[in-house]
C-alpha cells in the first residue's frame, strides 16, 4: 500500500508539474488550487459519512474521553482540522500575496496545532484512535 502512495505523489507531482509548464503562473496557481480544494471537499464528505456509518456501527462498550459520541465527534473535529490545516497552508503559499499569505499558512498551521492537540490528549483515554488501526 505504501508504494501505491508513493505512485500516486510522484505522479501528482508530474500532473503538477505539467500544469506549470502548460499555462501562465497564475492560471496554473488557480488550477492547482482548485484541484487541492476539489480534494479535501471529496476528503471532507468521506470523513462525514464515516462519522455517520461510526455513530451507528461503533461499539457501545469501552473506554471513553467523555461520551462515545462526543469523542466520535472529536475524532472527526480532529480529522477535519488536519484537513483544513494543509488546505489553508497550501492556500496561503500559493494564492494569497504578502502580508496576507503568512496570515492564512499562520492560520494553517494553528489548525494543525489544534489536531495535534486533540489527538494528543485524547490518546490514552479514549479508544477511538485504536478503531483508526
Amino acid at each position: 500500500m505504501k508504494d501505491k502512495s508513493i505512485w500516486i505523489s510522484i505522479v501528482t507531482v508530474m500532473w503538477v508539474q505539467a500544469i506549470f509548464n502548460w499555462f501562465d503562473k497564475d492560471t496554473a496557481k488557480l488550477i492547482v488550487m482548485t484541484l487541492v480544494n476539489l480534494f479535501i471537499s471529496y476528503k471532507i464528505l468521506n470523513i462525514l459519512f464515516n462519522m455517520r456509518k461510526q455513530l451507528e456501527e461503533a461499539p457501545l462498550d469501552g473506554k471513553f474521553l467523555m461520551s462515545r459520541e462526543k469523542d466520535i465527534y472529536l475524532y472527526h473535529f480532529r480529522n477535519f482540522l488536519i484537513l483544513f490545516g494543509i488546505n489553508l497552508i497550501v492556500l496561503g503559499i500559493v494564492i494569497f500575496s504578502l502580508p496576507w499569505n503568512w496570515i492564512v499558512a499562520d492560520l494553517g498551521v494553528i489548525a494543525l496545532i489544534i489536531a495535534y492537540l486533540i489527538e494528543s490528549f485524547t490518546y490514552g483515554y479514549s479508544d477511538i484512535l485504536k478503531w483508526e488501526e
